[in-house]
């Protein structure tokens, strides 16, 4: 009883009834998941990218879509969410390769159509017209990499700055950006992107937690500079 009335709704649940409840720290709790639909061909598209170069992490991106009709809404419409180390060794030995993951990325950049019979998204062999790729920081080699896939898009350097998840989680918050329920793994992270807190449930902390925010600091990358970059005529490797 002690602890019912003490601890916030979501962690008494979680430790004392084994329940599940969005906890109070989410980083975005405010995102809106819409159906999958074929994005229109005139629509600009973007892709930011957070690599791992051999570990342990996940290799992350996703796409999102600009349409430019008011209210001007952006869709993440394409998620890619895949370990450098297989987890089923036994079917796959070999470990991938940053430039492996690379490839996929660009097999995946063609446009869908809706497939009435399957009731899904399916991809075509025409390729997306890319505008812009924003990648992680830390590697610039990841960056001459993805230029060399997509020599039409342009490839800039992401801001790592914190400032970006305030203007993410605004964006979100009031339904200027929407995702595609079918990204599961975007869901899974968004669902445990926390903050730190402590053992009262409260949240301490104004930097999350460093884990589960593979896609999270992908989509980050992209929105935090793909209306600054509007106006830039070169890519920036800097």
């Amino acid at each position: 009883t002690v602890q019912r009335e003490e601890l916030p709704a979501w962690y008494y649940s979680m430790m004392y009834k084994g329940q599940f409840e969005s906890p109070q720290g989410l980083v975005y709790p405010d995102v809106t998941y819409t159906e999958p639909f074929a994005i229109p061909p005139h629509w600009v598209r973007f892709i930011g990218i957070d690599p791992t170069h051999g570990g342990q992490d996940e290799f992350a991106a996703v796409w999102l879509a600009y349409d430019p009709f008011d209210p001007e809404t952006w869709y993440v419409y394409r998620e890619f969410y895949l370990s450098c180390t297989p987890k089923l060794k036994a079917l796959d030995q070999q470990r991938r390769q940053p430039h492996e993951m690379l490839d996929m990325i660009y097999a995946m950049s063609t446009r869908e159509v809706w497939d009435q019979d399957a009731g899904a998204l399916v991809h075509t062999t025409m390729r997306e017209d890319i505008s812009r790729i924003f990648v992680d920081p830390s590697k610039p080699e990841t960056r001459y990499d993805v230029q060399q896939l997509f020599p039409e898009a342009m490839v800039f350097k992401a801001d790592p700055k914190l400032s970006g998840l305030t203007e993410v989680g605004r964006e979100l918050k009031t339904g200027r950006l929407l995702v595609f329920k079918n990204l599961i793994h975007f869901q899974m992270e968004q669902t445990s992107y926390i903050y730190p807190y402590n053992q009262f449930g409260d949240v301490i902390g104004e930097v999350p937690l460093d884990r589960s925010n593979h896609l999270m600091d992908a989509l980050r990358y992209a929105v935090r500079q793909s209306d600054e970059s509007r106006g830039l005529a070169e890519p920036s490797f800097g």
